[in-house]
């Protein structure tokens, strides 16, 4: 779930500010509304640690805000689509729904859970067990720098020049059609 959640955060923060001015907004707009969203995801993971801890349980948080996250990015993806993209009345009401209230609340819902919940699964007293949590985290760390590695490698290039079988103008539907379906293949699983 992480590699994919990162995969999807980061492949479509990389290329946040970009987009919006494609979309007409002025660079200083494109750079508040990233940084107003930016901000959203890294305070919403105290949403979620409540509701993980005081009303759902890890696994319930996770998944429900993993499957909002994911409607936030096939909205997202909707938005890119390039005759969508064309028409400013239509293309900001889903991008903004989708970037604020799909991925800013699911990102940071689901990012306070997801280590904890992995990490749960050890019995601290065993001393088999201990190294397994250490490795645990390991492979943790790793597969948020996969994520991050593929979305500002393959995908940053993807959303600008597109590649030999997607034209350019599809470059931000397509980087943000694979994050969609990257984060719903890992709910799925």
């Amino acid at each position: 779930m992480e590699l994919a959640e990162r995969l999807s955060y980061y492949g479509i923060n990389q290329g946040l500010k970009n987009f919006m001015q494609k979309i007409g907004w002025s660079l200083v707009s494109a750079s508040a509304l990233k940084s107003t969203w930016t901000s959203i995801c890294y305070l919403t993971p105290l949403f979620g640690a409540y509701l993980a801890d005081e009303r759902w349980g890890r696994f319930r948080t996770i998944l429900t805000f993993g499957i909002w996250y994911c409607v936030g990015d096939f909205l997202v993806a909707i938005a890119a689509y390039p005759t969508i993209m064309s028409n400013s009345a239509v293309v900001n009401p889903i991008f903004i729904i989708g970037l604020f209230v799909g991925i800013g609340i699911g990102t940071g819902a689901i990012k306070s859970n997801v280590i904890t919940l992995g990490a749960d699964q050890f019995d601290p007293h065993d001393p088999s067990e201990v190294h397994q949590k250490e490795t645990y985290f390991s492979y943790f760390y790793f597969c948020i720098n996969l994520g991050s590695g593929v979305s500002y490698g393959y995908l940053s290039i993807l959303c600008v020049d597109g590649s030999a079988q997607i034209p350019a103008e599809y470059g931000y539907f397509a980087t943000y059609m694979i994050c969609a379906c990257v984060m719903a293949f890992a709910i799925a699983m």
